[in-house]
Formats: structure tokens, C-alpha cells, sequence
């Protein structure tokens, strides 16, 4: 199996385990709204919201890079064919 399916049953399996033994309940004010909800939700939620915040600034990056690869590659295609 490869290395990435691997990481990601072994991240699962330790977020089932982690959820399943931190069951205790806490409440979250923030502002005027008040919610009740498991610790292990928090911290689940808390954690994918970091991922997916962390790959949306990581996006401009990738177009840049993107961007840069497709102009060297045109480079590269007007060599080969004598342009300049």
C-alpha cells in the first residue's frame, strides 16, 4: 500500500481512539452564542480547520509556481524549435 494511504488509516485510527475516550462534554462561548459539545469534536474540528485553512493561503503559491513552470516550459518549446 502506498505510504500515503498508510498515514491517513493511522491518522484515522488514532482520531477514532482519541474520540472515543475524550467524551466529556465542555461549553463554547463566543459572543452571544453559547454550544455544548464533546472535547474530542473540538479538537477534531479545530484540527481540520487548520488544514483546510492552511491550504487555501497555500494556493497562491501554487498558482505562482504553476504559473512560472508553464513559462519555462514555453521557453524550453521556442528553444527546441529555433525561436528566440
Amino acid at each position: 500500500m502506498p505510504r500515503n494511504i498508510i498515514l491517513v488509516l493511522i491518522i484515522a485510527i488514532i482520531s477514532i481512539i482519541f474520540a472515543l475516550q475524550n467524551t466529556a462534554k465542555i461549553h463554547i462561548n463566543l459572543f452571544y452564542w453559547t454550544v455544548k459539545c464533546p472535547i474530542s469534536l473540538l479538537f477534531i474540528s479545530i484540527f481540520f480547520i487548520g488544514g483546510l485553512v492552511g491550504i487555501i493561503f497555500s494556493f497562491p503559491m501554487i498558482r505562482k509556481k504553476n504559473a512560472t513552470i508553464s513559462e519555462l516550459n514555453n521557453n524550453l518549446k521556442d528553444k527546441k524549435t529555433g525561436k528566440v
